[in-house]
């Protein structure tokens, strides 16, 4: 019989939800929220993306990731910018502002990932990362 607490999309999701709400609630006095963080992180790691880069980095929508910069552009994180190549593309350049924030929130991001991963060995981690990954692969196109 099919029991849903030893279902991988349950335990999956459960887990996913708990770390968001972890992660949200050390970070409720920051200027930021956790998704502003993971964009202001993959501009910071990827240089020159566009906003159809970030909303493949981000697994999000085209729209919800148009908002998204657009309250992060008011709020002076990141700057929309013509891209030298081809002026009918726009690249999203991490602020002064927005660095700072996005180095201070790795902070908090280290802590947590130390805290979540005690007790869990290295080759236990690389195990779950090999099995996540292939879980994401199978199901990319369901």
């Amino acid at each position: 019989m099919f029991n849903i607490e030893e279902c991988v999309a349950y335990i999956s999701s459960q887990t996913a939800k708990t770390i968001e709400y972890r992660i949200e609630s050390k970070m409720k006095d920051l200027p930021i929220t956790r998704v502003q963080y993971l964009a202001l992180h993959h501009l910071k790691t990827h240089k020159d993306l566009t906003q159809k880069d970030l909303v493949s980095h981000m697994n999000l929508k085209e729209a919800s990731v148009a908002r998204l910069l657009d309250r992060m552009e008011e709020q002076d994180l990141v700057k929309r910018c013509v891209s030298l190549n081809d002026r009918r593309v726009h690249t999203i350049a991490i602020s002064v502002k927005g660095d700072y924030l996005e180095t201070h929130v790795n902070i908090l991001m280290e802590q947590f990932e130390k805290c979540a991963t005690q007790g869990i060995s290295e080759e236990e981690l690389e195990i779950y990362f090999a099995v996540m990954t292939k879980i994401l692969e199978n199901i990319k196109d369901y």
